[in-house]
């Protein structure tokens, strides 16, 4: 029997919202931390809640210590448990990555959300999880072109920017332009 897992995209905020953010990124990506507390956190204090964005985080999965991290956030059915996993993982990213013992640590983590080790070794054994992970980089490449982390889409097209400051102004400018 197949463990239940999150599936696609890990969204914040209601699908209604006039914007919408979609970011690739990987979970052994130093600037996709960067990005996890700079921008999504502005995010959430107040676009996300006044209904004005929606974010939705895809994994772009990099290497193998990312696979197992990007398996853990979503080996549950509750999309609340995964985004508490991925802003746990993303801040005590350098603990795991540097650890002689990742697993341990990874473990641990999930384990603060009730995910269980138990529950973590079906996911880490389940051919459809880590297809599904595969899949979603593969459709990042062929679709949107993808080939680096953190990468921004903004209602459909790759978004430059010059640091996560000037992200969110282009956030907050396409949220003015969807209130006109």
């Amino acid at each position: 029997v197949e463990p239940s897992f999150i599936k696609g995209s890990i969204v914040h905020g209601s699908a209604d919202a006039p914007v919408t953010v979609i970011e690739y990124a990987s979970l052994t990506c130093s600037h996709c931390k960067t990005f996890a507390e700079e921008v999504t956190g502005k995010l959430e204090e107040k676009l996300i809640p006044e209904g004005k964005v929606r974010l939705e985080f895809r994994n772009f999965v990099r290497d193998r210590l990312d696979m197992a991290v990007s398996v853990a956030i979503r080996c549950t059915s509750d999309a609340g448990v995964s985004k508490r996993l991925l802003k746990a993982y993303f801040a005590k990213q350098v603990a795991w990555m540097t650890s002689e013992d990742p697993r341990t640590i990874i473990t641990a983590i999930a384990g603060t959300e009730g995910v269980t080790e138990e529950d973590l070794n079906k996911c880490f054994a389940s051919k459809s999880v880590v297809q599904h992970l595969i899949e979603m980089g593969q459709n990042a490449s062929t679709t949107y072109k993808i080939n680096a982390t953190p990468t921004v889409l903004m209602d459909g097209k790759k978004v430059g920017f010059s640091s996560y400051a000037n992200l969110v102004e282009q956030i907050e400018a396409a949220v003015s332009a969807a209130e006109k």
